[in-house]
């Protein structure tokens, strides 16, 4: 996601596009992870393309880290889709385009690598001033920015590249059978080995009953992305 931040922040940087495509990392990874690790793509890529190819870069990193941690606090009260993401955008445009505005009116003057610098000019001119200025451009170019990253992040997150498959043992009943239905309910595909008759109905999971202790019956299945061993063997003299 680090690498999206920069290769985003470069194809706006280079097309002087009114829109901060390095966005779209930032979003991701605080939907995915929570607030505290979506400040973390921002430090870093600000700090790495602030000392390279662009300054500004190291000036808005506050911005973008705000901006993960907001959004991390969102996904956690829920996870915008279709027309939810237009409020949730809102929400965490407001607070990063305020930082933004006054570090690009006080810092910069309006002037910055941004394609916006242009209408920032033209409306200082007017009774709205510099700073307001500043953020009237810059709330509606965020807003926008922010609405296609949340339409990207949910394309990631319900979408293949998100999808995981899952192998677990020992899903007839207990914490096999409830890591499993944890895992289908996030729409990833499981895969489920047990001596007992499968508990499980869901069009994603594939039930196998077997003994895992003779490996020649195991089926081709494939390499998966996440092994929960849970099955196992336990007698009186254990306890």
């Amino acid at each position: 996601m680090l690498s999206a931040l920069i290769v985003g922040g470069q194809i706006a940087l280079f097309l002087k596009l009114p829109i901060y495509l390095d966005s779209i990392g930032t979003v991701f990874v605080a939907a995915v992870l929570g607030p505290f690790y979506g400040m973390l793509p921002n430090l870093l890529s600000g700090l790495l393309m602030g000392m390279t190819v662009d300054i500004y870069s190291l000036y808005y990193a506050p911005v973008g880290i705000l901006l993960g941690f907001v959004t991390g606090l969102v996904y956690r009260k829920f996870q915008p889709k279709k027309w939810q993401i237009f409020p949730a955008a809102l929400v965490i445009t407001l607070p990063s385009t305020i930082i933004s505005s006054c570090i690009t009116a006080f810092l910069f003057g309006g002037i910055t690598s941004s394609g916006s610098t242009v209408l920032v000019q033209l409306l200082a001119k007017t009774p709205l001033g510099m700073v307001g200025s500043c953020f009237v451009v810059q709330f509606i170019t965020d807003y926008i920015d922010r609405v296609l990253c949340f339409a990207v992040a949910a394309g990631l997150i319900e979408g293949e590249f998100c999808l995981m498959k899952v192998l677990i043992t020992g899903t007839a009943s207990g914490i096999g059978k409830g890591c499993a239905e944890f895992f289908l309910k996030e729409n990833h595909e499981v895969y489920g080995f047990d001596k007992n008759l499968s508990t499980i109905q869901h069009p994603k999971y594939t039930h196998f009953c077997l003994d895992i202790r003779d490996k020649s019956a195991y089926p081709e299945i494939g390499p998966v992305d996440i092994l929960i061993n849970n099955a196992g063997v336990q007698n009186g003299d254990d306890i």
